[in-house]
């Protein structure tokens, strides 16, 4: 499961370790929760809840302090740009082979 802000961004590698992250820091707390705590079922679902919160506050973190939007409208602008031009080639390409084969 890779967030999808992450996906927009193109850094799918920051996302699957957040993903890990629920792991660090979900699972231990389940356990203690349930165990420990003696809370049973409960305990570990709000450990589950506590890091499904602690990776989406990661997220937003980053998300707002770490990333270089104006790059990466950049980025995308371009990538629009050039699948763009490649359709209008293979549509042009397409339509000279037509015409070839007709006449």
């Amino acid at each position: 499961m890779i967030p999808i802000g992450f996906q927009i961004t193109a850094c799918v590698y920051i996302g699957k370790s957040l993903g890990e992250g629920f792991y660090i820091v979900g699972n231990p707390m389940s356990l203690v929760l349930c165990f420990y705590a003696k809370l049973g079922i409960k305990g570990l679902l709000l450990g589950f809840c506590c890091g499904s919160i602690s990776i989406a506050i990661m997220m937003i973190v980053y998300l707002q302090f770490f990333t270089d939007w104006q790059q990466i409208s950049k980025d995308v602008r371009e990538q629009m740009l050039s699948k763009r031009q490649n359709i209008y080639l293979k549509a042009m390409s397409d339509s000279e082979e037509s015409q070839s084969l007709m006449g």
